[in-house]
């Protein structure tokens, strides 16, 4: 079967009112967008064997475009939901990393305070033990001193 090509009607003018006639047309057709207008509209009679099966191939293209794209959508619902639960656990961890570098602070601050006053506490007590040395020894000075005096 060889149709003959039909030369390409030009529907664009430089009439600016051209796109409200073209606007107008029967609402019996339809049209598919994902298909380039056809050059030639064929009635009912003049369909042939091919037709039916050409048209169940549009259906069927039609239908898995549309499971295509609803795929799509829910791979995108599916994508950004994992993004912002991926932002939310960055997030996560981000406070939790800060808050052991606060608390890791704050246990080198008070294991100074700790040392500080461990230092303080052995000054203490080596001036505790400087007093009782020099008590001890003037308690033995006096005893020698109050002993010396009695007996001679």
């Amino acid at each position: 079967m060889d149709f003959p090509t039909p030369k390409p009607k030009n529907n664009f003018s430089d009439d600016p009112l051209m796109p409200l006639a073209l606007s107008h047309r029967s609402p019996h057709l339809l049209t598919n967008c994902d298909l380039p207008p056809p050059l030639q509209l064929f009635t009912p009679l003049l369909f042939d064997d091919e037709t039916p099966s050409v048209l169940r191939a549009l259906r069927l293209s039609q239908s898995r475009a549309r499971e295509a794209e609803e795929r799509v959508e829910l791979a995108a619902a599916k994508s950004a939901r994992l993004a912002s639960m991926l932002l939310d656990e960055s997030l996560r961890i981000s406070a939790h990393r800060r808050w052991v570098l606060m608390l890791e602070s704050e246990v080198s601050a008070l294991n100074k305070r700790l040392s500080q006053a461990a230092k303080e506490d052995g000054d203490g007590a080596a001036d505790f033990a400087w007093c009782i040395a020099l008590a001890l020894c003037l308690g033995i000075a006096g005893v020698g001193f109050a002993l010396g005096r009695f007996l001679f």
